[in-house]
Formats: C-alpha cells, structure tokens, sequence
C-alpha cells in the first residue's frame, strides 16, 4: 500500500530525528537542539517521545494486525511510556511542580530561549504526543470507530504542527505555543515531525482489518 509506505518512511524520518536531538543534548551540539542558538530547543523528553511515537507508527504499519502477538504489546508498552511521561508534564504545569521528567537524562540550563521551566515542552507539544499515543492505542482496537477516532487524533496532531509552522512564518508566538509565564515554545523542528507524524498516522490504511476508511 503507497499509504503505509509513505506512513513508515515517516515513522523512520520521525524515529531517527528524535535519536538526532537525544545525541545534541548529550555532547550539547546547539544545532541539533534548536537548529540555531536564537530558537527554542526540542527538550529532550520530547525527542526521546518522537523516537517512541516513530517506532510506534513503523510497528503499526508493519505488523499483521489480524494477530495479536509481541508487537502489540510493544505497541501498548510504546504508548502508554509516551502517556505516562507527557500526562507527568501535563500535571506539572497546571500544579505549577516539576515531576522530574523534565529532567529525564540531562538537565537545561536556567535562562533557555522561550522555555517558561527548563526542559519542560511546550503545552501544545504535550497535547499532540498524548493525541499520537491515543492515536496509535485505538489502531489496536481493531475496529472501525477506532480507526477513524485515529486518524481524527492524527490530523490533529498535523495541524498543532502546522500552525506552529505558520507561528514561526509569521511570526506569532502563541501560534507555536509560547505564553509569558506559562508555556514554554513548541520549538521549530518539533512542529516539523509532528506536521509528518500527524499525516503518517491520518493517510495509513490496514489491510489486515479495514482496506478503507469512508
């Protein structure tokens, strides 16, 4: 299927770029983190997140989903991992504590480019990973609502990308999620994979349980 073809190049171009900006953060190579110094950086809670949302997607594309078997269980491991470290952070902002997440691995310094709690992502950035994780536990249903309710999170999660695209174009902060004393910015090449991801998961069909989706 052209579709799932396309989906899993996605998946893989998600995947790798999440690897990409955990390896920035651990020898601080600033390009790979915010691509220049005057942007906001992709935290490293959200690379590591588009590295499981990645495989997620490549597994749903790939696996025979008329069995159930090892790799729906990766799959509920993958997103549930996804919801447990972004509903932390969904928490710590409306509490106004750290959870320790936004420190998963490396710690950002004080001062950081539109970033309200160091290492902590934007609120937009949590809401779309909490979509894609949705997005990919309904998948497993296997079942024609739930397949819909999928790509529905899916297309949503590739217009929080796309208008965080358009912030940076023209300009407008609260477009990519940046709001004095609250919300740290959805940094530019986050808005990027999750324009990619979003339409990954909104185009793929299955041929094992639905060919298409009216």
């Amino acid at each position: 299927m052209k579709n799932n073809l396309i989906s899993k190049i996605i998946a893989v171009v998600v995947a790798l770029a999440g690897i990409t900006v955990m390896i920035g953060w651990i020898f601080d190579i600033t390009v790979l983190k915010s691509i220049l110094p005057q942007f906001v950086t992709m935290k490293f809670n959200t690379a590591f997140c588009f590295f499981l949302s990645g495989m997620s997607l490549y597994f749903i594309t790939d696996i025979d989903h008329s069995k159930h078997g090892l790799a729906d269980i990766i799959l509920v491991f993958i997103n549930f991992l996804i919801i447990l470290i972004m509903f932390s952070l969904l928490i710590s902002i409306f509490v106004g504590i750290r959870t320790g997440m936004e420190d998963l691995f490396v710690k950002e310094a004080l001062g950081a480019v539109y970033t309200f709690v160091p290492g902590r992502p934007a609120l937009f950035t949590i809401i779309s990973f909490i979509l894609v994780a949705g997005a990919g536990l309904m998948i497993l249903f296997k079942g024609k609502i739930s397949f819909k309710i999928a790509r529905i999170f899916g297309l949503a999660v590739a217009g929080f990308g796309g208008l965080a695209v358009i912030g940076y174009i023209v300009n407008i902060p609260q477009f990519y999620g940046h709001f004095n004393n609250y919300s740290t910015a959805m940094a530019l090449h986050t808005a990027i994979l999750f324009a990619l991801l979003g339409i990954g998961f909104f185009i793929i069909k299955s041929k094992n349980f639905y060919d298409t989706v009216e």
